[in-house]
C-alpha cells in the first residue's frame, strides 16, 4: 500500500476546511467514510505533510496573538488562510483580533470588538450551527469550549 493512500485514510475523519482544493474537500465530511480516489488521495497526503499543524490547544493563547494559530490562521501565515471562502480580514480587523488576544482574550472584549468580525467573517462556517472543524466562533463560550476541547 503507498505511503499517501496510508496517510489518506488517516485524514478521512479530519475537518475538510484543512484542504485547499474543492476536490480534496468534497472528498472529505464529518463523521463519514468516504472511498477516496488516488488523486485526492495524493492530495490529501501532500496537504498533511506540507501544512503546518494547527494544534487545538493553541488556536487562542491569551497573552499571545502573534503565536495563537486563530491570528496565523487569518494573516495567512498558516494554510489554510481564514476565512476559507471570503475575502481575507482587513489588517485592521486582524489588529483587532490579535489585540483581543494580547488583552487576554476576555468576554467583554469579544463582545464589543471580536464577535462582529466574526459574524461578518467567520460564522458561516464556524458557528453554533454549522461548526467547521470544531470551531465554534458565534459566542464566547462556545469559542473557550471549542478551544478547550468541549
Amino acid at each position: 500500500m503507498k505511503l499517501t493512500t496510508i496517510l489518506a485514510a488517516a485524514l478521512v475523519l479530519a475537518p475538510a476546511a484543512l484542504f485547499a482544493s474543492a476536490p480534496a474537500r468534497d472528498a472529505v465530511r464529518h463523521d463519514q467514510f468516504v472511498t477516496l480516489n488516488p488523486e485526492a488521495a495524493s492530495e490529501l497526503a501532500t496537504a498533511l505533510l506540507a501544512a503546518p499543524a494547527w494544534p487545538s490547544n493553541k488556536i487562542v493563547i491569551p497573552g499571545h496573538g502573534a503565536d495563537s494559530v486563530l491570528v496565523k490562521a487569518l494573516q495567512g501565515s498558516v494554510q489554510p488562510r481564514m476565512p476559507l471562502r471570503a475575502p481575507p480580514l482587513t489588517d485592521a480587523a486582524i489588529a483587532a483580533v490579535k489585540a483581543w488576544i494580547d488583552h487576554g482574550a476576555s468576554e467583554a472584549e469579544f463582545t464589543s470588538t471580536v464577535a462582529p468580525i466574526f459574524k461578518q467573517s467567520c460564522n458561516g462556517c464556524h458557528s453554533t450551527q454549522s461548526h467547521a472543524a470544531g470551531l465554534v466562533m458565534d459566542t464566547f463560550g462556545g469559542l473557550v469550549n471549542s478551544v478547550n476541547g468541549h
